[in-house]
């Protein structure tokens, strides 16, 4: 359970069988087979027996060298990099064998990294003894910063930065709390396809859903997505296009099928009750002053 804004909804009651486990699409990576960001080796059981180094994707010099692999999985890893004065951690340090005569580029390095944060936003960042998704959020805007990088943690559904949005962190919005699966928004969006921030309206989420025809909380918020998502993308698949569905559920990591996603985003333009119901209850004053509207 995440400790910072988190789905005022809890999972009491609700049918799983639907829920399909993280879908979100793996970071595009130029080199897989040869450097991979740290977490990555560790969740992989990678780099188990041989040499291997730890770069920093700042400057691109090797902060250690493993002689004999990667032997134990700490949840939290502290590697200095003298060259930058800082402490590289698993989500930011890439690791690859001591094999090559010349190491990764720094801009490779970099690609790399901004690759795997931007996964783990898509996929929300789930509390297993690591960060929580604000304190995620800060480490790697600072992170960018110190290393001069022109990157910035941006909502993946308004596509703004923190800086635009005058935020330090994104929200955390779950899908799913057993098992968990998420995503990673900003607070206004997160309020948006919640329907409103009001407490006693988040309660009733269930109840429009079932009165409308629809499962459950998480069909609601799936619909209120696509109309944001529309509205702030320039898509040109149609609501019923299978491969919008698939840029969805792989872009917020939904954990439903396609053809459920299909189903719930056509139902927006066939059933008046739906839309009715969403521009009644899509927005709550918060959303409203910035400008975030339901349709």
């Amino acid at each position: 359970m995440q400790n910072d804004v988190t789905c005022a909804h809890q999972s009491h009651g609700h049918d799983h069988n639907h829920v399909v486990q993280n879908p979100a699409e793996p970071p595009a990576n130029p080199d897989p087979d040869y450097a991979i960001v740290l977490e990555e080796a560790i969740d992989q059981g990678r780099f188990r027996d041989g040499e291997a180094i730890v770069l920093c994707p700042g400057c691109g010099e090797t902060a250690k060298r493993l002689y004999t692999g990667l032997s134990e999985e700490p949840v939290r890893i502290d590697i200095p990099c003298f060259e930058c004065d800082m402490q590289l951690h698993r989500w930011s340090a890439v690791i690859a064998p001591n094999i090559r005569t010349a190491p990764p580029s720094v801009e490779q390095l970099r690609e790399i990294v901004q690759a795997h944060w931007e996964h783990k936003f898509r996929i929300g960042v789930q509390n297993l003894g690591l960060p929580h998704t604000r304190e995620f959020t800060e480490e790697v805007q600072e992170l960018a910063e110190e290393w001069d990088w022109e990157w910035s943690v941006t909502c993946p559904l308004c596509d703004r930065s923190l800086d635009e949005l005058n935020m330090d962190h994104l929200s955390y919005h779950h899908w799913s709390y057993t098992p968990d699966i998420g995503t990673s928004l900003c607070l206004h969006c997160h309020d948006f396809i919640h329907g409103g921030d009001d407490d006693d309206q988040a309660s009733k989420q269930d109840w429009r859903a079932q009165k409308l025809g629809l499962r459950d909380f998480r069909d609601l918020a799936v619909i209120r997505l696509a109309l944001r998502d529309q509205e702030t993308h320039d898509v040109t698949l149609s609501e019923g296009d299978p491969a919008y569905a698939r840029r969805l559920r792989t872009r917020y990591n939904i954990p439903l099928n396609v053809d459920r996603i299909v189903e719930l985003v056509s139902d927006v333009g066939e059933k008046r009750g739906v839309r009715e119901i969403i521009e009644k209850h899509g927005t709550s004053p918060t959303v409203a002053a910035h400008d975030i509207r339901p349709v």
